[in-house]
């Protein structure tokens, strides 16, 4: 067999790697490469080329610590009846461990017919997931905008724009929500870009279907 294939062949799962969409996935097939790279720079040179081959027994060495700490995380994130109906409507872009760092972060919550959620001009320190119920969204003028449904995100904006609501949103009904407070999101974002964006599309997705609703 000419030797070159086996450099083509890592240099292929390399590109694989990137292509992947799990970073466990992404991890494994790096280690297969690296490993592949390994008998490349031993046997294929007149001399092996230790340089490369104590790189990639490091690279190697990595990725596994990253693997075994991915593993224990996916085993950790086991989600109720209820937090998968979520994950699976609203969160599915987020990855399971991703999602259960998020739900950490909050708490349920219920409220009563009446009760106002957010009041307009005022800043929300809080962002709510309507599970189950309804609310009204109306201005000053109390003229109803919209009605918002399990689903939908109440006091979105502040993430966006950190700035006051724009408008005051009630319950019609008896109300489950999920809660963050605003705070808690914001510091474990800061340390998780990535989360961030995946959260914000989320956001931006829910914000998309009230302007169709209007």
């Amino acid at each position: 067999m000419d030797p070159s294939i086996l450099g083509h062949l890592a240099n292929f799962l390399f590109a694989a790697a990137y292509l992947v969409k799990d970073i466990l996935w992404l991890r494994l097939i790096s280690m297969l490469a690296c490993f592949i790279m390994i008998f490349f720079n031993y046997y294929t040179p007149e001399e092996p080329l230790w340089v490369a081959i104590f790189w990639n027994s490091a690279f190697i060495a990595v990725n596994a610590i990253r693997s075994m700490m991915l593993v224990v995380e996916k085993q950790q994130a086991k989600f109720s009846e209820v937090e998968k109906e979520m994950y699976d409507t609203i969160f599915s872009n987020l990855s399971p461990v991703e999602f259960a760092k998020i739900l950490r972060q909050g708490y349920w919550k219920y409220f009563k017919p009446e009760t106002t959620l957010i009041k307009q001009g005022d800043r929300p320190n809080s962002l709510i997931l309507l599970y189950n119920g309804s609310a009204g969204v109306s201005n000053d003028n109390d003229n109803r905008i919209i009605e918002l449904r399990d689903g939908a995100f109440i006091g979105e904006m502040s993430m966006v724009s950190d700035g006051f609501a724009s408008a005051t949103v009630t319950a019609n009904t008896r109300i489950k929500a999920y809660c963050w407070s605003l705070e808690q999101l914001d510091k474990l974002f800061r340390s998780n870009p990535n989360m961030k964006s995946a959260f914000q599309t989320v956001i931006a997705t829910d914000m998309a279907r009230k302007l169709k609703s209007r």
